[in-house]
């Protein structure tokens, strides 16, 4: 199952490389977890709640 790390930045990677098409993959990394550092804990159980179902659909 993917981490909630992973499963936000699947979700927030498309916006920041089309609203900053110049800037290279480090670059985006790095915005990234800036970005996830951010986020309150409310809006970091969103990615949290949707790893849970992931691990629970394939332990099924």
């Amino acid at each position: 199952p993917r981490r909630a790390y992973v499963l936000f930045c699947r979700q927030e990677r498309p916006l920041l490389v089309h609203a900053n098409p110049q800037w290279d993959l480090p670059t985006v990394n790095k915005e990234l977890g800036r970005k996830w550092k951010e986020l309150t804990p409310d809006q970091k159980e969103v990615f949290y709640d949707l790893e849970r179902k992931e691990s629970e659909s394939r332990a099924v």
